[in-house]
């Protein structure tokens, strides 16, 4: 691993899967392994970049949030891509739900329209919305998981040029 920074365990108890931003991976532990036995899921530790994909094709940037979504579903949150992408345990495919690589900054939109700066954790509702903080721009951000649309919830409003609570 390489700054391992959050964890989700998979529906049975017998899975955890790891971010490893340093390594650009998702990776997995088999917790009923008496050896722990660790496997890439999605990324290729030490390769950057942002392809969608399956498995060790897969190429991220510094991910650093997870959560679980619907069924087999998680959202990976991409920091240095801002982008907001799915991975379905199942298959291991990796698609990008929101945002563009390489674009910084902040607007809300639908899909690749919107533009985040290093989205870094989130939490998904039963209802479809996905929650994420945004650390480069201090903002809490929503996400619409049928529509893909992205909300500013709260934080730093830019065109205003401070913070402001809005919600």
């Amino acid at each position: 691993f390489s700054w391992p920074i959050d964890v989700i365990v998979g529906e049975d108890d017998s899975d955890l899967y790891v971010m490893d931003p340093g390594g650009h991976t998702l990776r997995h532990i088999d917790l009923d392994d008496p050896d722990h036995t660790v496997t890439t899921v999605a990324g290729a530790v030490g390769n950057s970049g942002s392809v969608d994909g399956f498995g060790t094709d897969v190429r991220m940037s510094e991910p650093r949030a997870l959560e679980r979504g619907e069924g087999n579903t998680v959202w990976l949150m991409d920091a240095l891509n801002s982008e907001v992408r799915t991975l379905d345990l199942d298959t291991a495919e990796v698609v990008t739900v929101a945002g563009t690589a390489e674009e910084w900054g902040h607007l809300d939109g639908i899909g690749p329209a919107a533009i985040f700066m290093n989205p870094s954790g989130g939490a998904w509702l039963p209802d479809g919305r996905l929650f994420m903080t945004e650390t480069a721009s201090s903002t809490i951000r929503v996400l619409y998981e049928a529509t893909t649309e992205v909300a500013t919830v709260g934080g730093f409003d830019p065109d205003e040029g401070g913070f402001e609570q809005m919600c």
